[in-house]
């Protein structure tokens, strides 16, 4: 086998590694209109509403195994409302979707507003994570999130 032979195998054997894709299933509801995924967080398994308008991950943590001494020992954030302001404790989670696992500072917050009328909800799966892949596609007929490309 020649070198320009076995360099393009090569090539293309790493362009195909970058290229993985998992396909995560996923729950649509018509109305009122979300999309759930279950995820692990910590351990846990995790209803959460899929939102793209979120730029982290926000879970209760009481769903997740996370004890008051992990959260009291975390770095915080500071939330703002019309109305007040929350200490929201971040900590370094690991999270799975299918068969991969990473790593990804979540927001545990027991005194979030989520939305009614869609059943149990642990929380909130944002951008922090799905920022992980070079792209995600939502393909409600086959009721599946496609994540391609994970970014190590």
């Amino acid at each position: 086998m020649s070198i320009c032979v076995r360099l393009a195998v090569v090539f293309l054997l790493c362009a195909m590694a970058g290229a993985q894709t998992i396909t995560i299933p996923i729950e649509v509801i018509p109305e009122p209109q979300a999309i759930f995924v279950t995820a692990e967080i910590n351990g846990h398994q995790a209803r959460l509403l899929l939102d793209t308008g979120s730029l982290v991950t926000l879970v209760h943590p009481s769903r997740t195994g996370i004890t008051e001494v992990v959260l009291n020992q975390s770095a915080t954030i500071t939330a703002h409302d019309a109305h007040a302001s929350n200490i929201i404790p971040v900590v370094e989670t690991e999270v799975r979707l299918g068969d991969l696992k990473f790593r990804v500072p979540v927001l545990f917050d027991a005194n979030f507003n989520l939305p009614s009328g869609f059943g149990p909800i642990d929380g909130l799966l944002g951008l922090n994570v799905l920022m992980q892949f070079n792209s995600f596609r939502i393909d409600q007929k086959t009721r599946t999130l496609e994540l391609s490309g994970f970014q190590k």
